[in-house]
């Protein structure tokens, strides 16, 4: 596999999404999924994090006094991990409220 790290982003993001939210988000076809797509956001934000992360950590910690460029991707990718699991979450709500208001039967 010619980028094995993409694909296991890919199965880690969906078998996540599975067990929190029950719901899959396609991303283990063979297609390229679109750059839009919340899941290779997703995807794209998390790995930023860990490249990062890893570069705030072995650097001298100026980031704790200015702002440095590693430090706003860093928390660009923050940002983004958030917003799209939130949109998930409240997707995920909106669907039990939804069961829960049905009347029986």
């Amino acid at each position: 596999i010619p980028s094995f790290a993409k694909a296991l982003y890919k199965w880690a993001l969906e078998s996540l999404s599975l067990v929190v939210l029950g719901k899959r988000l396609g991303c283990l076809t063979l297609d390229q999924l679109p750059e839009d797509s919340d899941a290779q956001r997703m995807i794209t934000a998390v790995n930023d994090v860990f490249v990062y992360l890893a570069k705030l950590e072995t650097s001298l910690p100026l980031y704790k006094y200015i702002s440095t460029p590693s430090w706003k991707k860093f928390e660009r990718a923050l940002d983004t991990v958030t917003s799209v699991a939130e949109k998930m979450i409240k997707e995920k709500l909106t669907e039990l409220r939804k069961m829960e208001d049905k009347p029986e039967k």
